[in-house]
């Protein structure tokens, strides 16, 4: 019996790993099993497991059982996993196993597809405007889209629109501004135009004059008067390049830029422009490795930091309250990359989770509220939609990724 007993324990060792330890199969496609983290551990169905870059990318999605059946290559590497409703999470080197998703703390209906950026909603009617000038006014309910008109206005290639009062500006790549009246948001008329050369981007109005910046780095910031005649004249510049947002703030000019081709960063200027012909920078703050930023209401977000990795997201914010003596508010934090304002309490960007590559947040859309304190955390996400879709929004109305959505209780 005891020889017995030792032949097979010789067999169990010669099968096996010779003297080293069994290593993982890394050959062979393999499961994991996504959950909720909520108190029954439900199966987390159609939810996206992605990773790799340009060739070696796979992207999956598990069923009814929250199974998902990954390609060989991604075990022990990075992965994401997400889902529309839930907050994305990235996996640092995947294995079999389970992975635990958490809900939302709200969630975006959908509702229907629009037509390029919105631009003005109204109590029960959307506007958009395309990049080659298509205008489109659509009525909305909770359920439906209804397109109403569309036309062509003057001008390829838009960059910005702003409105102020009932007129409609934009700014294009290289064939200056235009202003239209959409006192009737059906007929929208053309008032003039500001043939102002260069790459346009950010501009801001106010009282016969008008501030333009260039997204590329070319032109400092030029400040022009101009007549509803279209006719202008320069009466200053301002050496702020790669410029990303401006406002006027009475008759202070907060101009914020970012230059991304050596050194990230950011910088934040404001400008006393109660004579125009003699501009004074009050107020100059530039912070290194800062991606951009965002004006909202009267908070300069700056931001965000971070180099090979979107987490920890943080924002410096400036109060600007007093334009003329702005307030260092220090850093506040975010789970996102903020992108538009959205009213007074709520933001849209993409989300990114800790640990996620920078370009995995492109179509993970997310609705952000400010908490007390100033952070802002993620209460609703969308997955595999475009981040963009517009610069105004209407809470509880978003449109993102091309598409209104609405804002409820989970």
């Amino acid at each position: 019996m005891k020889r017995l007993i030792i032949l097979a324990c010789a067999i169990i060792v010669l099968s096996g790993c010779s003297d080293e330890p069994c290593a993982p199969d890394k050959t062979s496609d393999f499961e994991i099993q996504v959950l909720d983290t909520n108190l029954y551990g439900d199966p987390v169905e159609g939810a996206w497991i992605e990773g790799g870059v340009d060739w070696d990318a796979y992207e999956v999605r598990t069923d009814a059982n929250g199974v998902a059946l990954l390609p060989a290559r991604a075990r022990g590497r990075h992965a994401l996993i997400h889902k529309s409703g839930y907050l994305a999470r990235a996996i640092t080197a995947i294995e079999p196993g389970r992975y635990w998703l958490a809900a939302a703390p709200m969630r975006l209906d959908y509702v229907a597809k629009v037509s390029d950026n919105a631009i003005r909603f109204y109590p029960d009617m959307l506007l958009t405007l395309g990049h080659r000038g298509i205008y489109r006014a659509f009525t909305y309910c909770d359920t439906s889209v209804t397109e109403l008109i569309e036309k062509s206005l003057t001008g390829t290639a838009l960059r910005t629109t702003e409105f102020y009062g009932d007129t409609l500006w934009y700014s294009t790549h290289n064939s200056g501004i235009f202003a239209y009246s959409v006192a009737d948001p059906l007929d929208p008329v053309h008032l003039f135009s500001l043939d102002i050369a260069g790459y346009l981007g950010a501009f801001a109005v106010r009282d016969g004059f008008i501030a333009v910046g260039d997204p590329w780095g070319y032109d400092p910031v030029r400040v022009f008067s101009y007549t509803a005649q279209g006719e202008t004249r320069q009466v200053a510049e301002v050496d702020a390049f790669n410029v990303k947002q401006m406002d006027f703030f009475s008759h202070y000019l907060v101009i914020l830029s970012y230059d991304a081709y050596e050194l990230p960063a950011a910088e934040v200027r404001v400008v006393d422009l109660s004579d125009p012909a003699d501009p004074n920078v009050v107020y100059y703050l530039e912070e290194q490795w800062a991606r951009g930023g965002l004006i909202h209401g009267e908070t300069v977000l700056v931001g965000p930091f971070g180099h090979s990795t979107c987490m920890p997201l943080s924002y410096t914010a400036i109060d600007l309250s007093d334009p003329g003596d702005p307030v260092y508010m220090g850093r506040k934090n975010s789970d996102c990359w903020l992108l538009a304002p959205a009213g007074d309490s709520y933001a849209v960007g993409c989300y990114c989770p800790q640990g996620s590559p920078c370009y995995h947040s492109d179509d993970l859309p997310a609705v952000l509220e400010r908490v007390p304190g100033g952070a802002w955390e993620t209460v609703a996400t969308l997955s595999r939609y475009w981040c963009g879709g517009g610069s105004v929004h209407a809470p509880p109305y978003f449109v993102l990724g091309s598409c209104l959505w609405r804002l409820r209780d989970r």
